[in-house]
């Protein structure tokens, strides 16, 4: 795992082998924190890891032993499907920001809905802006208020602001 965080985040090869021990769990605990969540909000876990295997560590058995297992239930994969996959039907400007190196929603998640919302013919009505920088929604003042003020003139005015 510590090996490929250089590519699925970009992190610079020296801080991602800085501490190969700490690198796992830096990046899984706020996916832990997250899957909590989205557990909490559908009542039940609608993801699983039974049959998963982690690899990529130089600890893979240990890693394997001591990471908690849970299963997914119908009701709530259901629920999942039905509230939290995007359709990229926008009917609204949505202004989406993201760090480039966000080891909690990686940075590929913005491709991944842009192409939902192409899909659904309404790349129109998103703009993304990207800030090249480590940590999850680690953005300035500045770039908030600027991206909040385009986001109101474009609903105000119709057209679209640029990236």
């Amino acid at each position: 795992m510590c090996a490929r965080v250089p590519n699925c985040y970009g992190v610079p090869d020296s801080s991602a082998r800085s501490t190969p021990s700490a690198t796992p769990r830096t990046l899984l605990l706020p996916l832990d924190r997250n899957t909590r969540r989205l557990a909490d909000s559908a009542n039940s876990m609608p993801v699983g890891n039974m049959a998963t295997w982690y690899s990529g560590t130089a600890a893979d058995v240990a890693v394997n032993a001591g990471v908690e297992r849970f299963a997914s239930t119908p009701d709530a994969e259901n629920y999942l499907r039905h509230w939290f996959e995007p359709t990229g039907r926008l009917r609204i400007p949505v202004l989406t920001l993201h760090t480039t190196r966000d080891a909690t929603v990686p940075f590929a998640h913005e491709a991944v809905y842009a192409g939902v919302v192409a899909s659904a013919g309404r790349s129109g009505m998103l703009l993304q802006r990207s800030f090249t920088r480590l940590g999850h929604c680690t953005f300035t003042t500045a770039e908030q208020m600027s991206a909040l003020e385009a986001l109101a003139e474009w609903a105000a005015t119709g057209v679209k602001p640029a990236a």
